[in-house]
């Protein structure tokens, strides 16, 4: 009667029994953070990351992202395959390259049943 919308989750002033198995306790935070995160005021905000680092005559650029702005990341953390930190034009840092050898393999060739499935 007291439900003014449809929700799947109600949320209400009762707190979770202390001892809340592991996979209870993984799915309440969960749901606690997913909830948290619909309320957080300050904005997300991402960067697309461009460096050029130069060691001697050579140049490496890397690309990737960086958080400028946390927002709802407090909460729900996301992954990023190429993070990078928020760096500023003109900044150096010490590097450390190392050689890795590595044998590389070309891609396997696809058939025509492949193809049609």
């Amino acid at each position: 009667e007291k439900v003014e919308s449809h929700s799947a989750l109600i949320p209400t002033l009762k707190f979770p029994k202390k001892n809340l198995g592991e996979k209870e306790l993984i799915i309440y935070k969960s749901i606690l953070h997913r909830f948290l995160a619909n309320f957080v005021a300050e904005e997300t905000i991402t960067a697309k990351v461009v460096v050029t680092i130069g060691v001697g005559k050579d140049r490496f650029k890397l690309t990737g992202e960086s958080v400028v702005q946390e927002g709802f990341y407090k909460y729900e953390p996301a992954t990023f395959d190429n993070k990078l930190p928020n760096f500023i034009e003109g900044d150096s840092f010490k590097v450390n390259f190392k050689k890795i050898l590595k044998e590389t393999k070309p891609p396997k060739k696809v058939s025509e049943r492949e193809l049609a499935a």
